[in-house]
């Protein structure tokens, strides 16, 4: 027996956000992440491991709540080609933030995430 039409709700998945990051690349490339759809940010770098060293509100701006479920760089605290950020929290909805990346050789790249 088929089930009723309203008991079947589908939710939209949010998109992974592919961010490719290297050793000396321009900050000028924001990441924007959709708190409502469930986003998920997916740093990669194709030529050196990595790891987060922080997540903290951009300069200037309001300070606003820790962006992601996850905590860095507790939930990464190695090296890797890549790293996902999981999910936004809704609260983090309308706010800046900086992600600070150190590579094996000890490069400092320090990208900005918007979160929608």
């Amino acid at each position: 027996m088929a089930l009723p039409k309203a008991a079947v709700t589908l939710v939209p998945l949010g998109q992974q956000k592919e961010y490719e990051i290297y050793p000396g690349m321009p900050d000028d490339h924001d990441l924007e992440i959709s708190a409502a759809n469930q986003d998920t940010g997916h740093w990669f770098c194709k030529s050196q491991r990595f790891k987060v060293l922080q997540v903290h509100p951009r300069d200037g701006d309001p300070v606003g709540p820790y962006p992601f479920y996850r905590e860095f760089p507790g939930a990464n605290p190695i090296l890797a080609y890549e790293v996902n950020t999981g999910p936004a929290k809704p609260e983090a909805k309308g706010f800046w933030y900086k992600a600070t990346f150190q590579f094996e050789d000890g490069t400092i790249l320090d990208p900005h995430i918007r979160i929608t």
